[in-house]
């Protein structure tokens, strides 16, 4: 959960620790230098970012923890 499950490094943005000023402004001029990467990363979140936490994902996990309560009430 947290961070990780928005943010897979590399390839939806960058992580750094806590704390580390030095990694976090390594991390922004990676990005401000490549607007590429930062286009592609961008594009990455916002899939990812739907898929796993948009309306319709939402619904089907609502609708598949009613069924789990469903059944086990039936029981």
């Amino acid at each position: 959960g947290g961070t990780s499950e928005v943010v897979a490094e590399g390839v939806t943005g960058l992580l750094v620790k806590p704390g580390d000023a030095a990694a976090l402004a390594a991390a922004i001029d990676r990005i401000l230098a490549d607007p590429d990467l930062a286009a592609a990363m961008s594009r990455e979140a916002r899939h990812r970012a739907a898929s796993r936490f948009g309306i319709r994902a939402m619904l089907e996990r609502y609708e598949s923890l009613y069924s789990e309560v469903l059944a086990e009430a039936a029981a």
